[in-house]
């Protein structure tokens, strides 16, 4: 069955460690979205082979949900999900700190929850980083 397009998903975050993207259909049919669920770790690429450690917030960047950020928890980045790939777009991986500045240079310490405001600023709860 081919995976549905992103507008069309809904995602569930669990409570304990996982390394992929489920979408749960209406009729209990399971989806990866991206990464695959017993491996953890960090790549950038297609959603087959693109890798993730306990992602954890999730937001659509608008209404049509074509872009969907992740925080990225146990990698501390934040990603981007479009219809064919996962890439970072903040934060350095496997690095956890605080540093402002621009995204390729900014550190978090386990990103989690995340926000699009009206004007399409990301807000990150960046958890260990009170």
């Amino acid at each position: 069955m081919p995976r549905p397009p992103l507008s069309e998903l809904s995602f569930q975050t669990q409570s304990t460690p996982f390394y992929s993207l489920p979408h749960i259909q209406p009729r209990r049919i399971v989806h990866t979205i991206a990464g695959v669920p017993t491996v953890a770790g960090h790549r950038d690429g297609q959603l087959g082979v693109a890798l993730l450690h306990s992602p954890a917030g999730i937001v659509a960047a608008s209404l049509d949900a074509q872009v969907v950020y992740i925080a990225d928890t146990a990698n501390h980045v934040l990603r981007c999900l479009t219809q064919s790939s996962l890439t970072t777009v903040a934060g350095v991986p496997g690095t956890a700190g605080f540093i402002d500045g621009p995204l390729a240079e900014a550190t978090f310490s386990a990103p989690t929850g995340l926000a699009v405001l009206p004007d399409g600023r990301l807000l990150v709860a960046d958890t260990h980083n009170n």
